[in-house]
């Protein structure tokens, strides 16, 4: 057989080498776009989970950091959500759930909350001056450094609640459940708690200044460095 060329040998390679890159650039671009098109739906997936996950309830969102305030939200269902440092200051939250909720540092200031479900909610320094708590059950909530100043908790239940280091001065206390409450360095200077029951609860340093105690039962509560100068203890069950 006739031997070729050596320039047709050359051709022949160089036709071959170039027909490999051009295969192999098409390999390329097709594994980038199919790339690109991957994460493009992954990242719709993603904006689409977290879309969904992101509830409204009257034009409030339920999110970390909502702004919520003066709102008309009576009754709505806010259990379980996360909701840390939120505002809903001045609103009404009559009747409204936030059990289990994470509220931490969440403003609350003169809010209506009156027969609010707040079961083993979080309120850890929260702002709740002056809020409306009447008939609020508040059993097993973290109350940790809260401000509530000035706040109404008649009738409430606050069972097994933690207040450490709370402030509660001038807060209408009357009737309220605090039994096995934990309410160590507690401020409840001048407050209204005629007729609580604070029964097996921890007292330790608390301040009673001023704190009307009337009627009170804090038999077998731990009293430890508080104080009760100038309390009013007529009536007061286990008052020292």
């Amino acid at each position: 057989m006739p031997t070729p060329p050596v320039g047709q040998h050359a051709g022949t390679s160089i036709a071959s080498t170039e027909a490999d890159h051009a295969d192999s650039r098409e390999d390329t671009g097709m594994h980038r776009f199919k790339l690109l098109t991957t994460l493009a739906a992954i990242g719709l997936s993603t904006a689409m989970g977290i879309s969904a996950q992101i509830r409204e309830i009257a034009g409030c969102r339920i999110a970390p950091g909502t702004l919520c305030s003066e709102q008309n939200l009576a009754g709505a269902d806010f259990s379980d959500a996360s909701l840390a440092r939120s505002q809903f200051s001045g609103s009404r939250l009559v009747g409204a759930d936030f059990s289990g909720a994470d509220l931490t540092g969440a403003n609350f200031n003169r809010a209506d909350m009156q027969r609010a479900a707040l079961q083993g909610a979080v309120f850890k320094a929260a702002e709740l001056q002056r809020a409306d708590l009447r008939e609020a059950k508040l059993q097993n909530a973290d109350l940790s450094e809260a401000r509530l100043r000035g706040a109404r908790l008649s009738g409430a239940n606050l069972t097994g609640a933690l207040l450490n280091g709370a402030d509660l001065s001038m807060a209408e206390l009357r009737q309220v459940g605090l039994d096995k409450v934990s309410l160590q360095r507690a401020n409840l200077r001048s407050a209204d708690l005629r007729g609580a029951s604070l029964r097996d609860a921890d007292l330790s340093g608390a301040n009673f200044s001023r704190a009307n105690l009337a009627g009170a039962d804090l038999r077998g509560a731990k009293l430890a460095d508080a104080r009760f100068d100038g309390a009013e203890r007529s009536g007061c069950r286990g008052c020292p």
